[in-house]
């Protein structure tokens, strides 16, 4: 099945919820999987999709408003620890698990600094995230729709 952005936003949406919810999640892939993600790098791609969705809807907002810009780099830090548990919580070898958590929060934070050198209201900005995080473009709908049900803010 192939990642669209209402999928990717879909399967984020569902882990957020699950996370608003307070319950204990040990591993965060489970909330992702829940939500429809069948591996842990579908869920970690998803999470990479909905951040480019966030900072291309705060972008093209009131043409970028320096409080909306700030509001997508505190959330993009969260967002770097949530990537971090999606492919470190089922890792228990201490020397693995710091390599990785590692790798992933530069990783994350390099996906960041790209998708910020995109325009947000080019046509070719989605294919240009799905060829950064390495996914094929999916032709189907791409239509963003903003998540008003659980706001960022929430998913922390």
């Amino acid at each position: 099945m192939s990642l669209t952005l209402d999928r990717a936003l879909a399967i984020v949406s569902h882990a957020q919820s699950e996370f608003g919810s307070s319950r204990r999640i040990d591993d965060a892939f489970d909330a992702f999987a829940r939500g429809g993600a069948t591996t842990r790098l579908e869920a970690l791609n998803a999470h990479y999709i909905a951040a480019a969705d966030f900072f291309r809807l705060v972008a093209t907002r009131r043409s970028g408003a320096a409080v909306l810009m700030e509001q997508f780099d505190r959330y993009a830090n969260l967002s770097m620890q949530m990537a971090m548990r999606i492919v470190c919580d089922g890792i228990r070898d201490l020397e693995v698990l710091k390599t990785t958590a590692i790798r992933t929060g530069e990783e994350f934070n390099s996906f960041v600094a790209d998708v910020k050198t995109l325009d947000p209201t080019a046509l070719e900005f989605w294919p240009q995230v799905y060829q950064r995080i390495g996914i094929d473009y999916p032709l189907t709908s791409n239509n963003s729709k903003p998540m008003t049900k659980n706001p960022w803010w929430r998913f922390w």
